[in-house]
């Protein structure tokens, strides 16, 4: 297991494609802002992986990990 540390506004890639950056920070909550294709499903642990991505937009499931609200603003930089 990889274990980073990153302040607010910093961010980390994953492969080419995928840029994970710290969006906000709480005493008890992150908002993690995802860039990735399309085709790549992101998925949560306690998800079931039968389930799919497409009928569950990444939106929904990252409200119910994270309150604060979620808005996408296209590509991380």
């Amino acid at each position: 297991m990889l274990i980073l540390r990153r302040k607010v506004g910093e961010s980390f890639r994953i492969g080419d494609d995928i840029v994970v950056k710290v969006g906000h920070l709480t005493e008890l909550n992150v908002k993690l802002l995802i860039d990735a294709p399309r085709n790549v499903p992101i998925y949560r642990e306690e998800q079931p992986r039968n389930v799919s991505p497409a009928c569950q937009p990444l939106q929904y499931m990252l409200e119910d990990l994270f309150p604060a609200p979620l808005t996408y603003r296209g590509t991380v930089s």
